[in-house]
Protein backbone atom coordinates (compact mmCIF):
# COMPACT_ATOMS: atom_id res chain seq x y z
CA UNK A 1 0.00 0.00 0.00
CA UNK A 2 2.92 2.28 1.22
CA UNK A 3 4.28 1.53 -2.67
CA UNK A 4 1.13 2.62 -4.31
CA UNK A 5 1.10 5.99 -2.05
CA UNK A 6 4.57 7.10 -2.76
CA UNK A 7 3.86 6.22 -6.70
CA UNK A 8 1.46 8.59 -6.43
CA UNK A 9 2.98 10.96 -4.67
CA UNK A 10 5.65 10.98 -6.88
CA UNK A 11 3.49 11.21 -10.16
CA UNK A 12 1.59 14.32 -8.37
CA UNK A 13 4.43 16.04 -6.54
CA UNK A 14 7.32 14.69 -8.68
CA UNK A 15 11.06 15.58 -7.18
CA UNK A 16 9.93 17.05 -3.43
CA UNK A 17 9.04 13.64 -2.81
CA UNK A 18 12.42 12.46 -3.79
CA UNK A 19 13.90 15.28 -1.63
CA UNK A 20 11.75 14.59 1.48
CA UNK A 21 12.49 10.93 0.90
CA UNK A 22 16.52 11.69 1.16
CA UNK A 23 15.88 13.92 3.91
CA UNK A 24 13.80 11.37 5.82
CA UNK A 25 16.83 8.56 5.02
CA UNK A 26 19.50 10.54 6.26
CA UNK A 27 17.96 11.24 9.32
CA UNK A 28 17.29 7.59 9.76
CA UNK A 29 20.71 6.95 9.36
CA UNK A 30 21.65 9.46 11.72
CA UNK A 31 18.71 9.04 14.38
CA UNK A 32 21.14 7.68 17.18
CA UNK A 33 23.56 10.56 17.00
CA UNK A 34 20.94 13.26 16.93
CA UNK A 35 18.94 11.18 19.92
CA UNK A 36 22.46 11.58 21.89
CA UNK A 37 22.83 15.06 21.22
CA UNK A 38 19.26 15.57 22.31
CA UNK A 39 19.67 13.75 26.15
CA UNK A 40 22.61 15.33 26.31
CA UNK A 41 21.21 19.18 25.64
CA UNK A 42 17.99 17.65 27.89
CA UNK A 43 20.42 16.22 30.92
CA UNK A 44 23.03 19.25 30.59
CA UNK A 45 22.92 21.84 33.09
CA UNK A 46 20.57 24.83 32.19
CA UNK A 47 21.91 27.19 29.76
CA UNK A 48 22.84 30.68 31.68
CA UNK A 49 20.70 33.12 29.54
CA UNK A 50 17.34 30.98 30.01
CA UNK A 51 18.03 30.58 33.91
CA UNK A 52 17.63 34.59 34.13
CA UNK A 53 14.19 35.05 32.15
CA UNK A 54 11.62 35.38 34.78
Amino acid sequence: MDALINAAARAELGWPVARLEAALATLEAHGDRLNAAQVRRLNGPPCPARARRP
